[in-house]
């Protein structure tokens, strides 16, 4: 039983840092809303060369279940959504005037990412 929870740690671990990210990014984003603050500059680097884009098919995602994914979006004031597999953009939606070039604050975002981040690192048994 002992062999049994150790094993279970990493992921309960993650689990439990991907929760506290999202929490701490709806706070942060509520934050930044309400003071209105909107990106200043873009960084260099981004998009070059430009990310191909192929049919969703291809790389064996059901489009049905891409367009129920970006109806929730839309229904929760998302501003994109964008899919991609194996270095290949293969679906994107905007919303609200949003586009692939348009700027925007990730600063709720990055607290995501790195709990993601270690997540990954965890089931790879990098760290943990």
């Amino acid at each position: 039983m002992r062999a049994h929870l150790l094993r279970s740690r990493p992921a309960l671990t993650a689990a439990l840092l991907l929760a506290g990210a999202i929490a701490a990014g709806a706070l942060l984003s509520l934050g930044h809303r309400a003071l209105g603050e909107r990106p200043r500059e873009r960084v260099a680097g981004g998009n070059e060369p430009p990310a191909p884009r192929v049919a969703p098919e291809l790389e064996s995602l059901d489009v049905r279940a891409l367009e129920e994914a970006a109806h929730y979006a839309s229904l929760h004031d998302s501003q994109a959504l964008i899919v991609s597999r194996h270095d290949h953009i293969v679906f994107e939606r905007y919303w609200h005037g949003s586009g692939f070039d348009t700027l925007c604050d990730a600063q709720s975002f990055t607290p995501l990412l790195a709990a993601l981040a270690t997540g990954v690192a965890i089931s790879h048994r990098r760290i943990g």
